[in-house]
This record gives structure tokens, sequence and C-alpha cells, in this order.
């Protein structure tokens, strides 16, 4: 990484800034290794998308127009990512930082290095957590 670039962790947490300013999706109080997607058996990576996925057609997340060009435009002009906002520490998922499938499969997402990383080292494919369960138990 040249000098004075910063870590991918603290791109990671200027995109999450500036997502903040959409959704409450985020942990404000989040650090770079709360959203560090690099772990001992390779980069994690969500397996699939989520329903609510800001990749997904309709909008779900209800982003403003033109924020998602801006989310992605600074992820790949920073050779970052986006983190899936299911495995941020704020969505109670308990799921470690993982990389959103969306972006991944995005045709510009190889300019991430931690993608780079991923398919050079290893994908961890991270599942989505089984929705709620409603309890069945009669009353």
């Amino acid at each position: 990484m040249p000098s004075g670039q910063p870590h991918v962790s603290h791109m990671v947490l200027n995109l999450l800034d500036t997502w903040n300013a959409d959704t409450d999706d985020t942990d404000g109080n989040a650090s770079p290794a709360d959203l560090e997607v690099v772990g001992p058996w390779g980069v994690r990576v969500m397996e699939s998308r989520c329903t609510t996925c800001i990749f997904t057609a309709g909008n779900p997340m209800n982003l403003r127009e033109g924020r998602l060009k801006q989310l992605l435009g600074e992820a790949i002009r920073n050779e970052g990512h986006i983190v899936c906002h299911d495995t941020l520490p704020a969505a109670g998922t308990g799921l470690d930082p993982a990389i959103c499938r969306g972006f991944a499969d995005h045709p510009s997402a190889m300019r991430s290095i931690a993608l780079r990383l991923a398919y050079a080292q290893g994908v961890v494919p991270i599942p989505h957590p089984p929705p709620a369960r409603v309890d069945e138990t009669p009353r």
C-alpha cells in the first residue's frame, strides 16, 4: 500500500460514517477491529445476498437517490469493500463482519484489496442467520 494511504479498515469506517447519514443500521462506535473481514481461515464474504441487500433492485434499505452509486464509487476508488449490514455490530446477528455479496458480485469489485486477498488466500463463505423463530408453544 502506498505511503499515506489509509488502512482498509479505516476506509470501511469512512464509508460507514457516510452511510450513517442515510440509515441507522450501523454502529457509530465501531472500531476498525470491529469491522475486520479477514480471519484466520481467510476473508469472510457472504455466500448470498440478504433480502435487504443494498444491491437488490427496489432499494430495500431506502437509501437516498444516488447513495448506492456514491458508496460503490468510494469503495472502488479506495480499493475497499462494503461490509454486509447484517454483519455490522449494531445488527445484533452475532455474525463476524463479512463483505457484502452484492458488492462481491459487482464487476468492479476485484479492485478491492480484501477481495483480491480472498481469492488468493481463500474465501470463507458466511451464511445468513436463520430468521427469528416464533415461539410455537401453546398458551
